[in-house]
């Protein structure tokens, strides 16, 4: 049996709903962080589901994460408020689709950045 040393339940945010999603790390680590950094409102799940599973091999949002991929994306990356990056609402089929649109956005971006025309930016391959 597992005892208990702290509810912290009245001093965490309400829980959310993930759905049939495998980002229930990405909500559990979301919301550890907002405690821990004393942050009233959201966190966005979303990006930190989304930089966890790019850590991850395979990359696949349907296989879930790793808590060292989740370690690692918010240490690395952060996590933006949820208003910035807002936690999907749709259908797991729309899910891939909606990552693969997302990687696309982030390497234009990311080439941007480093100088290079969008239109050279290629997305990975599957």
């Amino acid at each position: 049996m597992i005892a208990i040393y702290a509810d912290l339940r009245t001093r965490l945010q309400p829980v959310r709903h993930q759905g049939r999603r495998q980002s229930c790390l990405a909500f559990a680590t979301s919301t550890a962080h907002e405690h821990k950094a004393g942050i009233a409102e959201h966190l966005s799940v979303e990006y930190l589901f989304y930089c966890s599973v790019e850590r991850t091999p395979g990359k696949n949002p349907t296989d879930g994460t790793t808590m060292a991929a989740a370690a690692g994306a918010l240490a690395d990356e952060g996590q933006p408020i949820e208003a910035a990056w807002p936690t999907l609402q749709v259908a797991d089929a729309a899910v891939e689709r909606w990552v693969e649109l997302r990687v696309r956005v982030m390497m234009r971006l990311a080439a941007l950045a480093e100088g290079t025309p969008a239109s050279d930016a290629s997305p990975p391959s599957r």
